[in-house]
């Protein structure tokens, strides 16, 4: 969805396109245009990896939710303030909730369990050949976040 209805008609952009989708053509705004287009022909490609393999893309639908999310927002505070829009962007509109709506869904399915961090350093026995106080019965492990482990 993102490659074909932003990413080619907003890299693509020129006066028979703008007519295709209804919108006004303004050849000003192609500096703008032209660059959007190509991040939303990024977005497709990314997002397109990341529905292959959702667990190994997880900072991707992460950026998806908020990009959807985003779009939203932005539509809202549009429609607040010009009051109405066009069928084009109704469209768009539908698509971003749908889109935001299965981003969250795969989200919620990929995620893992959260570890607790422990409240205080646990005193252990570090005899493993790896620790650097392998050697000292009496050492302390502390433990900081999920991944990061030191021992004194």
């Amino acid at each position: 969805m993102e490659f074909v209805l932003r990413g080619l008609p907003g890299f693509f952009a020129s006066e028979p396109i703008a007519n295709l989708f209804g919108v006004e053509y303004i050849e000003g705004s192609l500096v703008y245009v032209h660059p959007y287009g190509a991040l939303m022909l990024t977005f497709g490609v990314m997002f397109f990896l990341a529905s292959k393999e959702p667990e190994k893309y997880k900072f991707v639908i992460d950026m998806g939710i908020l990009r959807y999310a985003l779009a939203l927002v932005s539509l809202v505070i549009t429609i607040m303030m010009v009051g109405s829009l066009a069928l084009f962007t109704w469209v768009h509109l539908v698509i971003d909730v749908i889109l935001l709506v299965l981003f969250i869904v795969v989200r919620q399915q990929v995620a893992q369990p959260f570890l607790p961090i422990p409240a205080s350093p646990t005193r252990s026995r570090c005899r493993s050949a790896r620790s650097p106080c392998g050697a000292s019965p009496g050492c302390i492990k502390v433990e900081v976040g999920i991944w990061l482990t030191r021992s004194y």
